[in-house]
């Protein structure tokens, strides 16, 4: 059987054959290579999530330590 060529599959394919993409990532992209794309997708969604209130936390701290 062949995987038929799309536009995110070939640039996932691309990203993990570049030596420029980051470990974290390329692991990623291979471990939900074979899981359902709606649980990655809401995984990923809860990634962003946690990672902007992080974000805006350490932006937060930045500009209270410049006040203080």
């Amino acid at each position: 059987m062949t995987t038929k060529q799309t536009p995110a599959l070939n640039l996932i394919r691309d990203i993990l054959q570049s030596h420029g993409s980051s470990y974290w990532l390329t692991n990623a992209l291979q471990s939900a290579e074979l899981r359902d794309p709606v649980d990655v997708l809401r995984d990923a969604e809860t990634l962003v999530h946690i990672f902007k209130m992080r974000w805006d936390e350490i932006v937060r701290e930045s500009r209270e330590s410049v006040t203080s």
